[in-house]
């Protein structure tokens, strides 16, 4: 028979004789061993076999040593896996497993008072051990943790034998080993307790005190800490010399209160929150209280229910449950005077001896749980003051609450610990779903298994209603029921069994919800806000424009479990979300309560402070001068809107996927208007961003609607805002083709600054493709129109393009003259036009010979682009100052301008700008010149540049002369 031992150094054994294999073949087992049953994914697997330094063919290799491994063990019993490998073992065959077996088996023991086969099988049980878990692999990250949970499952399981053993009397037996115990583990302050009863019982009582001393001595030398109020009681009632207490061990028959409901059979994970609960126990824990707290479905009572029943041990005299019925469809909340009542029953008072007030009832309790070790779980509590009277005064009690709302008056007044239940990532909802339907079933479809846990949102109840279905069908896969639950108008429907529904547990959260609340519940679920929803879009659904009350809201909704806080933002604004099937009830509800005109005016007005607040950052970053293109969507603002907006660009980042989000759901809608308002009035924050791919996503999607529906103005504006887009990624003929028809269509529409602004755009493309006299006329027509409508901020625009276009026909005099009549024209208050003119100012300069005054100039446009996070600004500035420092002889710091550049120039999809860094690099003479020049003619040949072309053309073949 093969079996693996983890319990010491790793091994597979083929009846007794140890399998040899190689020291990475080893670490692989390890590995694997340390989540048995379970994928392990391969990027793991790599670093256990390879450590820091995996091959570049670590993938394939691994292969290769898991066949090695296969070959080893003479069986296939690593098999391949989701993203990785799986070692199936039966527990019989795996120590750990087998050890955590026999345990339960001792804690049964003893809690059914049989302490002496408890305290014989968790001896057996320890007897297993040969040194510590996974011994010399427990360096490798991927066993460290599980190596650290058995170490310490080792430790508690010896405490617990010792406990049984102090019970039955057996004091000078365990007395050696508890002081090596101790000295091995000082800070477990446990052991030293139980060594002190040990003594202390035994009849040596200056022993225990001197015991006592040595710890306390320990822990204020290495900690600066006192002992805790265990060994501290222990010290005080040796030195007054009370009688040792003996324990009569209970006897199979004695009535001790166990009221636990069973835990969960397919319960998984929730690791870090199983080891919070155990600060309960922890000797040294000063805290009664546990709040377990969480959406509803999100497994609450399971992981209280599956902590207890593993702890039973820390509660010898027993446990007390209560469902409070916090939320009950079918039943009032269970009022505190009827369950002390029921408790103190459970604890052995006799009916007649209860009394009828409730706060005597409460001393009485109190009273009669004071010298015991009870473990009381009150689940599903509606508010604290239904927990705060069933709350004992004893030292040794502890109390587990799970609840919805966080109760914060308890983790205030009692110093409870918080312990908030998010629902489970993927890695843990699959292994649920293996737990109800059979890892087996699962592996085969683990891809699906993945989508169904994502479609439950990781909520355990939700994926054991669906996991059920399943079963109870006993036909059928789990890709049929993704594509079932694809379906959001039934999913809610096909998450529910004969007494549990996920909607229900939604519905029952609301129910005492007052109406603003839930109104705002209902409309906060009409937007796509993939970014994170924010005061202002609830008070633009409610049309209210105080963000205090919209705050407000947000906060009762966070309290009730039905919106999860997702922090601060980069502009100091808070930020909240929906789990995907609480969305999915608001939105039923919606429905169901909002009339339609009114969901449609509410998901408008969102919109609309969209749009408000993406024009004011673009202002704010552009200039307040500079106009942008209009359509007819009415526009929302709460009040106080300007500091929405502290940073044009932090705002940016911070709204990049609601934007997005909002055009496309707009364009689902058929609103072609804030469609393409969105899409436009964002264009230039997101190109001056980086965020040129959500930009042309978002351009095609408004287009095709504005096409669609014959939106001429709408059509005119996207193709005016987005032929830059495609001049900068390098897309030149479509730049053409964009201005082309906006030129007409703004002709047609008899919008003079439109036509303009498409002529201008126009001799842009035209400049790029070397069409010199198109792209005059075209700056030429443009500017005459900006005059006569009196635009002098776009006429300085169309000045700063001309001063380029002479720039590249090496007319350097008049590129500086357009660029100073720019300046001058430019109405105050337009820094990003500023930059750009006085760019093209110092790239003449240089041109003309004057490399410090193009210096200094091009420096501080480098500085005022990075003050104001332009990226395409200071990209297009460092190339040219680049280009100043070589032409300066300080070559070594202009090829790490250029190179800043270029990196640059990547990040913003500027293809033709790329082809220029790398011109301006060919010039520094350094052995890789000649492949920046060959770089430079290749990429300005695919972008269709044919000016820059003829330059690094023109370039080469000098230095290669």
């Amino acid at each position: 028979m093969l079996t693996f031992r983890v319990l010491g150094a790793v091994e597979a054994r083929h009846r007794e004789d140890v399998v040899p294999m190689p020291p990475k073949v080893r670490r692989l087992l390890a590995a694997l061993l340390s989540r048995p049953n379970t994928a392990v994914a391969a990027t793991d697997l790599i670093e256990a076999v390879w450590d820091s330094a995996p091959p570049a063919s670590a993938r394939e290799s691994l292969r290769i040593y898991v066949h090695r491994l296969n070959q080893a063990l003479g069986a296939a019993r690593v098999t391949a896996a989701a993203a990785g490998y799986l070692l199936a073992v039966e527990d019989a065959a795996l120590d750990s497993l087998e050890f955590e077996r026999a345990v339960r088996h001792g804690r049964q023991a003893i809690e059914r008072g049989d302490l002496v086969t408890g305290m014989a099988t968790l001896e057996a049980a320890l007897g297993m051990w040969r040194g510590p878990a996974f011994a010399e692999s427990q360096a490798l990250a991927v066993v460290r943790e599980e190596a650290a949970r058995l170490d310490e499952l080792r430790l508690t399981v010896t405490e617990e034998r010792l406990d049984a053993g102090l019970t039955l009397g057996r004091h000078g037996e365990i007395v050696a080993e508890l002081k090596s115990l101790a000295l091995a583990h000082p800070l477990r302050e446990r052991l030293r307790a139980q060594l002190m009863t040990a003594l202390w019982g035994d009849g040596r009582q200056a022993e225990a005190l001197a015991a006592y001393q040595d710890a306390a001595e320990f822990l204020a030398r290495e900690l600066g800490l006192e002992p805790g109020p265990e060994l501290r009681d222990l010290q005080q009632r040796i030195l007054r010399q009370e009688t040792y207490p003996v324990r009569t061990p209970r006897s199979a028959s004695a009535v001790v209160p166990a009221q636990l409901a069973p835990p969960n059979s397919a319960f998984t994970g929730r690791v870090r929150a199983a080891r919070a609960l155990d600060g309960l126990i922890a000797p040294e824990s000063p805290t009664p209280v546990a709040i377990v707290s969480g959406i509803a479905g999100v497994g609450k009572t399971a992981l209280a229910l599956d902590w207890a029943h593993r702890n039973l041990s820390s509660f010898p005299d027993g446990q007390l449950f209560a469902d409070l019925r916090g939320y009950d469809r079918q039943a009032e909340p269970v009022a505190p005077h009827d369950l002390l009542g029921r408790f103190l029953r459970a604890l052995g008072v006799n009916s007649e001896q209860i009394p009828a007030d409730t706060d005597e009832r409460t001393a009485l309790y109190r009273s009669v749980l004071h010298p015991l070790r009870v473990l009381i779980l009150l689940d599903n509590a509606a508010s604290s003051a239904q927990v705060r009277p069933l709350l004992p005064g004893a030292r040794g009690c502890r109390v587990l609450v799970t609840s919805r709302p966080r109760l914060e008056d308890l983790l205030i007044e009692y110093g409870a610990a918080a312990v908030p239940l998010a629902p489970l990532d993927d890695r843990e909802a699959v292994n649920l779903l293996a737990g109800v339907l059979g890892t087996p079933w699962v592996e085969r479809e683990r891809t699906d298994a993945e989508r169904l846990a994502r479609l439950c949102d990781g909520l355990p109840l939700a994926l054991r209603l669906t996991a059920a279905r399943l079963t109870s069908r006993r036909t059928g896969s789990i890709a049929e029921l993704v594509a079932q639950l694809a379906d959001r108008q039934r999913r809610l429907d096909l998450m529910n069994g004969e007494e549990l529904q996920v909607r229900s547990g939604f519905e029952l959260s609301c129910r005492d919800l007052p109406e603003p609340v839930t109104r705002a519940f209902r409309l906060l679920s009409l937007l796509d806000a993939p970014g994170g929803l924010t005061a202002w879009h609830l008070a633009a659904l409610l049309d209210q424009p105080d963000l205090l009350e919209a705050d407000a809201l947000l906060d009762v909704l966070v309290d009730a479990q039905l919106l999860q806080p997702l922090g601060v933002d980069r502009t100091g604004r808070r930020r909240f979300r929906f789990h995907d099937l609480v969305r999915l009830y608001a939105a039923e509800r919606a429905e169901t309560d909002e009339p339609e005109a009114e969901r449609r005016a509410a998901t408008l007005r969102a919109l609309g402070a969209m749009l408000a607040l993406t024009a004011h950052a673009d202002r704010a970053f552009r200039g307040e001068d500079i106009d942008e293109v209009q359509g007819t969507s009415a526009r929302w603002l709460p009040d106080n809107h300007a500091a929405l907006v502290p940073d044009p660009m932090l705002w940016l980042d911070t709204e990049r996927l609601n934007l997005s989000a909002m055009i496309r759901q707009a364009a689902r809608a058929g609103w072609s208007e804030p469609c393409w308002e969105l899409t436009a009035t964002s264009s230039m924050l997101r190109q001056r961003r980086g965020y040129q791919d959500d930009q042309l996503a978002d351009y095609e999607i408004a287009l095709r609607l504005c096409r669609r529906q014959g939106n001429l103005r709408g059509t005119a504006a996207l193709l005016l805002s987005h032929g830059g887009l495609h001049h900068q990624m390098g897309n030149l003929s479509l730049a053409v083709a964009c201005a082309s028809e906006a030129v007409d269509l703004y002709e047609l529409l008899g919008d003079k600054r439109g036509h303009a602004l498409a002529l201008a755009d126009s001799g842009v493309a035209h400049r790029v493709l070397a069409a010199w006299e198109p792209a005059l006329a075209a700056f030429e027509r443009a500017f005459e129109i900006f005059e006569e409508i009196g635009d002098l901020a776009s006429a300085a625009y169309v000045l700063f393009h001309l001063g380029a276009l002479h720039q590249r026909r090496d007319q350097f005099d008049q590129a500086q003259a357009a660029a100073e009549r720019g300046l001058a024209l430019l109405p105050p208050g337009i820094p990003e036009l500023e930059l750009h003119l006085r760019r093209t100012l110092g790239d003449a300069y240089l041109r003309q010979g004057r490399v410090q005054e193009a210096h200094d100039i091009l420096t501080d446009v480098v500085r005022g682009a990075r003050a104001r996070r332009d990226l395409f600004q200071e990209a297009e500035a460092l190339l040219v100052l680049g280009e100043t420092e070589v032409a300066a002889g300080r070559l070594a710091q202009g090829r790490a301008t250029l190179t800043l550049a270029l990196e640059q120039g990547r990040q913003l999809n500027g293809r033709t700008f790329e082809g220029r860094v790398h011109l301006a690099l060919g010039h520094i003479v350094d052995g890789r010149h000649i492949e920046h020049l060959e770089t430079a003619i290749e990429i300005f040949a695919t972008s269709n540049a044919p000016a820059w072309h003829a330059k690094a053309v023109a370039a080469l073949a000098t230095h290669q002369h």
